[in-house]
């Protein structure tokens, strides 16, 4: 099998291998490679193919929450919901300072 297709097929196998190892590393998930060889005759000669499949398994993809207009555009904030006037607050720097601490009255004090 070696010389199928000048060693492109075994070429190939090892790139899938190589991509189904990862991601089933990745996810945690089963992957699987099935290399079919088909066989047909041709007057006094075979023909040989092959087929190679990969179930590679995918990560889980990222949900995202969007509100629809009454147009039919997505966007991020509810288009129903009022907006409240926040602003920011002046930042004025005030010194802290500390307190003695009182000793703990306890029993016979």
């Amino acid at each position: 099998m070696s010389e199928f297709r000048n060693g492109g097929s075994g070429a190939e196998l090892s790139e899938k291998l190589q991509a189904l190892t990862l991601a089933v590393q990745q996810t945690g998930k089963t992957g699987s490679i099935t290399y079919k060889i088909i066989v047909k005759p041709s007057g006094n000669a075979l023909v040989v193919t092959d087929q190679i499949t990969a179930k590679i398994p995918e990560a889980p993809r990222d949900a995202a929450v969007f509100f629809a207009t009454e147009e039919g555009v997505l966007q991020r904030e509810d288009p129903n919901q009022r907006k409240l006037d926040l602003r920011e607050v002046n930042k004025e720097v005030v010194e802290v300072r500390e307190l003695p601490r009182l000793a703990a009255a306890g029993p016979g004090k």
